[in-house]
């Protein structure tokens, strides 16, 4: 819908893309639907099979125009609901009270991804757009030992997640004023009349999907004791992540760079007594600057060389009490 404000060509940065409508208003319409099967096979009293099957999706909608400096507003295309279709087994089970062990095989088939781009052609000018398909496929695990008075947990996920053909690149059409996704690309080819030359192949197929680390996980042991009538723990953790690439463009992800893998580690020491608890932590313990996710404050074709990369928390140190009434 549109915005009241008191000059029109300020208006004109408020409007939906559907113009056909004399006041450029209109509404986006969708129909899908969704579903979920779950099927559990316990086969024992601690044990237990399961297979998943389970589709969603995210709604799209409409981009608003973009100005260009000294050319006009263009219009520029809805961008479409993207799906995703999960398929699963896993397995929960438990032996003798002492060993813990949950795991799961999932594969995804993810369709029209919505995805930020920058247009070519447009002076920077961002969008929301639809990439294409990609496939998923993952294992998590998560598991408890307990030996005596300590206990061994573990938890992680591995994830190998790759683009589904070519996603090709939008385009600015100065002779019409409108901003579309090319039909059909090539690799090595430019965009026509692109300025910086831009290619035609946004991602290759098998492109490594973005912000995602392969494998993510966390170990911790943990000590639990008795200091005189009060229950007491140590716990150690370490945290760990492999690297990650920060942009399904490959061009524009060659100019941030992949983030790096990195190990952090926690400590805390508590005590328990009646009704109340005092816990001291320290959070990332020699101060690791993991890497997170980059981004440029605008289009990274113009701010390369002023990216910021977000980390984790620095060294933290706490004390934290409770009391229960």
């Amino acid at each position: 819908m549109g915005c009241p404000v008191p000059f029109p060509e300020a208006r004109l940065q408020c409007l939906n893309t559907n113009l056909a409508a004399a006041d450029q208003t209109g509404r986006y319409k969708e129909n899908g639907e969704t579903h979920k099967v779950a099927l559990n096979w316990q086969f024992d009293e601690s044990k237990m099979l399961y297979a998943n099957y389970s589709t969603g999706f995210r709604p799209g909608g409409f981009n608003r125009p973009l100005r260009i400096r000294n050319i006009g507003v263009a219009t520029v295309p809805p961008f479409q609901s993207e799906t995703l279709t999960n398929y699963e087994l896993g397995f929960k089970g438990t032996w003798n009270n002492k060993f813990r062990f949950n795991a799961a095989v999932y594969m995804e088939d993810w369709d029209n991804i919505q995805y930020s781009v920058v247009v070519s052609g447009a002076q920077g000018a961002g969008m929301t757009g639809n990439a294409g398909k990609a496939r998923v496929y993952g294992v998590e695990f998560d598991a408890d030992l307990k030996l005596g008075a300590f206990t061994i947990s573990t938890s992680g996920a591995y994830n190998d997640a790759k683009l589904k053909g070519n996603f090709c690149n939008f385009a600015f059409d100065a002779a019409t004023l409108s901003i579309s996704q090319l039909p059909t690309c090539a690799a090595g080819q430019i965009v026509p009349g692109s300025s910086p030359p831009t290619p035609q192949v946004a991602a290759a197929d098998g492109t490594r999907l973005p912000r995602q680390p392969k494998f993510k996980g966390t170990t911790s042991i943990r000590y639990d004791t008795q200091m005189g009538d009060a229950d007491a723990y140590i716990q150690g953790a370490a945290l760990y992540q492999s690297n990650a690439t920060q942009d399904l463009n490959v061009f524009n992800n060659n100019l941030y760079g992949n983030t790096a893998g990195f190990v952090s580690f926690d400590f805390s020491a508590g005590i328990k007594k009646n009704n109340w608890t005092l816990d001291v932590f320290l959070q990332n313990a020699f101060d690791k600057r993991g890497e997170l996710t980059k981004n440029t404050f605008c289009s990274i074709t113009f701010c390369s060389d002023s990216a910021r990369t977000f980390t984790i928390k620095p060294q933290f140190f706490g004390i934290r009490w409770g009391q229960r009434y």
